[in-house]
């Protein structure tokens, strides 16, 4: 883990008082610019779902009905054609997935990663409950999953954001860090899968270490039934290697020490970057998720708004 001593504290941890206060730049309604964001990244086009719709009853088909609604098992019973009739899901499950493991308490500019992601997370979690969404999630730290239940409340928001700003604090002791565990993502789709309505949002805030394809096959099924946005996010000091001589970085009670100045490692540094972040896009891409990049030197408010459609 990299401290870096010159950053201020509210930085490096985030507050529940901080996470509150996202309520003032959430937009009023948590709806995606699908458009906006798949020109950004560059990805395929893919079929967006609306909010669920449930069965509401069947009846007589009429000219212009859906052939694929027709109620063939009801039309079966009663020599005829029928078709279903939906009703639109009035609350939507909308799903934050929060890393706040090791590898984002890392930051060279305004903040750490895991201050960003939590921030991005609690304009969503604003957004969603003024969507009047049922929101709910996982928050991700090196010792557990943290299973935030589905609720639409105000309270159940409030609980929300206390454990993502609790988690964010005792992230940061040192003393307590622990290799972090590789399947923490897959305990967590295979969790939603069990629960997932059609037409809910998925929200994904991390910088996507130790996501591979392994987790494509759960990714798949959950792509049928969910809208999935993975939120990436990076610092600049990952993408390039700062040259500053002899340099000594901390990381899960280690000391590594190298020439930062070397041009061979530097390129090492820079290329092995580009290709995670290929293969993670190249991922995203084949099942059709938007991977929408975040930077902790760049403001995050701004980037939200372009994904929103304006309502």
């Amino acid at each position: 883990m990299l401290i870096i001593a010159s950053m201020m504290q509210k930085n490096i941890i985030v507050t529940i008082d901080e996470l509150l206060e996202e309520a003032q730049n959430a937009p009023k309604k948590l709806v995606i610019n699908k458009n906006a964001l798949s020109l950004q990244s560059g990805a395929k086009k893919s079929v967006l779902r609306g909010r669920g719709m449930e069965f509401f009853e069947s009846r007589p088909y009429v000219h212009q009905d859906e052939i694929r609604h027709i109620d063939w098992k009801v039309s079966a019973k009663r020599a005829g054609i029928f078709t279903k009739v939906f009703t639109e899901e009035k609350e939507r499950p909308v799903y934050l997935i929060i890393d706040q493991r090791s590898t984002m308490f890392f930051g060279s500019k305004v903040c750490f990663k895991s201050v960003l992601a939590a921030k991005i997370a609690a304009n969503l979690a604003f957004a969603a409950l003024n969507s009047k969404d049922k929101l709910g999630g996982f928050i991700v730290t090196d010792e557990e999953e943290i299973e935030c239940p589905i609720k639409t409340s105000k309270a159940s928001l409030a609980k929300f954001l206390g454990q993502l700003a609790m988690a964010s604090t005792k992230a940061l002791d040192i003393s307590n860090a622990k290799t972090y565990p590789t399947n923490s993502f897959k305990n967590i789709f295979q969790r939603i899968l069990l629960k997932a309505h059609p037409g809910c949002a998925i929200f994904i805030i991390s910088d996507f270490w130790q996501f591979d394809d392994e987790l494509k096959p759960l990714l798949f099924k959950l792509k049928k039934r969910a809208n999935i946005y993975a939120l990436n996010i990076s610092d600049p000091l990952e993408k390039n290697l700062v040259s500053m001589g002899i340099t000594s970085i901390a990381f899960e009670n280690k000391t590594l020490t190298f020439d930062s100045s070397n041009k061979n490692l530097q390129k090492s540094y820079e290329n092995f970057y580009e290709n995670r972040i290929k293969n993670l896009t190249k991922l995203f891409d084949s099942l059709g998720i938007i991977l929408w990049n975040f930077s902790t030197q760049d403001d995050y408010k701004t980037n939200l708004k372009l994904g929103f459609k304006a309502k």
